[in-house]
């Protein structure tokens, strides 16, 4: 079944609810993914709100406007089910390091699902390369989980809450009704999010003027933890290593990715150097 990118018309495809659309074969990889993500660690994965799996052709103008080039060229872009001269449909997923980076990736795999295939990285962003109109067998059944391999995950993020509004702004909250930090660079958050493992909500600027005037800000790179204001700060081994560590307060967070840590160095976060053993004493995971 052949398309134009951003093309398909909508009753062409399963409606998973609010603005999610696929074709029915990366639908049914996506619930198999939802159930053993769930099954087995205990996250339901969800998709971000907004156009965030299918994506007509005017959405993608629209987002390009919006957002810059945060987003695809339209009729390019991988949610409108084609990339590169081939056939995908691609969703982002709000709250993938719910599970971790390898396990998300292990359990995507499974389902059939692409990872890592758009530059810039985004984490969040998979794709189905297999024929999305094609319901694959065995779709409708969960695997069966062994015990032995399964454990649920346990991270505490550093940051409570953050939203992006549709002028590109970045709120983040580090504690409930803390004084918001305000990004405004989104590629800044790349950084942010690589070491805590946090999400960000889609919200219209009015959502994210009326938290401001509500909460308060602090500027970057300080955050409100409710006792204090904490300075963010890169930790590296003071025996060497090529590791890094986003620090805040007495905890601290490992860095994915050499492009998020240049993006926090950046702006100018203070770099800090500790033993081996107090870093572990000290990390998130």
């Amino acid at each position: 079944m052949s398309y134009g990118n951003g093309r398909i018309p909508l009753d062409r495809l399963v409606h998973l609810g609010g603005e999610h659309y696929l074709p029915p074969g990366t639908a049914a990889r996506w619930k198999w993914l939802q159930r053993v993500a769930h099954e087995k660690y205990g996250v339901w994965l969800i998709i971000t709100v907004g156009w965030n799996a299918y994506r007509p052709l005017d959405v993608q103008v629209t987002y390009k406007r919006l957002y810059g080039n945060m987003a695809a060229e339209p009729g390019k872009s991988s949610h409108g089910g084609t990339f590169g001269g081939r056939i995908v449909f691609a969703v982002d997923v709000n709250n993938w390091a719910a599970l971790g980076w390898d396990r998300f990736v292990a359990l995507c795999r499974l389902a059939g699902f692409t990872v890592d295939f758009v530059s810039p990285r985004e984490q969040w962003h998979i794709g189905d390369f297999n024929d999305g109109w094609a319901v694959p067998a065995g779709s409708e059944t969960t695997p069966t989980i062994k015990p032995e391999t399964t454990r649920k995950r346990r991270r505490e993020t550093m940051i409570h809450a953050a939203w992006r509004d549709t002028n590109g702004t970045i709120g983040v909250q580090c504690r409930p009704n803390g004084r918001i930090t305000l990004i405004g660079d989104p590629i800044e958050w790349a950084g942010i999010s690589a070491g805590s493992g946090a999400s960000f909500y889609q919200v219209g600027n009015d959502h994210l003027q009326g938290l401001i005037r509500r909460f308060g800000t602090i500027p970057w790179p300080n955050y409100d933890d409710g006792t204090t204001t904490q300075h963010v700060q890169v930790v590296a081994p003071l025996d060497g290593g090529p590791s890094r560590y986003l620090a805040f307060g007495d905890d601290l967070w490992p860095i994915s990715g050499t492009d998020a840590l240049a993006k926090v160095m950046e702006q100018g976060v203070a770099v800090v150097m500790l033993p081996a053993d107090v870093i572990k004493a000290r990390l998130k995971s």
